[in-house]
């Protein structure tokens, strides 16, 4: 299909959501046709904002695989803080070893302020 096709997905978004600790772990991902374009970005601050202000968690949690860097530089980018590392279990059971990032919503809420203020 044409990339101008209308209704054509651009990304992904999924969250699981822990209320008793008032925390989301997401995920996603943008086509790779579209990567490059600040997709991921957008697509990141829509999240974090539906996450803390809609959901009202307080800490969002990620993972990545330790070579990828774009999702590295991006999470980076959104003001998440790498914690540590963790063994991740893929879909199909499939282990690897993964970076693990939090961001708190405090963290979020000052970062939009310094940006506000430039």
């Amino acid at each position: 299909m044409p990339s101008n096709t209308v209704g054509e997905a651009t990304a992904y978004f999924d969250v699981q959501l822990w209320p008793q600790w008032s925390i989301a772990i997401f995920g996603g991902a943008v086509k790779a046709e579209r990567q490059g374009r600040g997709f991921g970005g957008a697509c990141g601050l829509a999240a974090l904002a539906w996450c803390f202000d809609q959901l009202a968690v307080a800490r969002i949690c990620e993972t990545t695989a330790r070579d990828n860097d774009r999702p590295i530089r991006l999470l980076s980018r959104l003001g998440f803080v790498q914690i540590g590392e963790v063994i991740a279990v893929k879909p199909d059971g499939a282990r690897r070893p993964s970076l693990y990032w939090e961001l708190e919503r405090e963290a979020r809420d000052a970062l939009r302020s310094v940006r506000r203020t430039g």
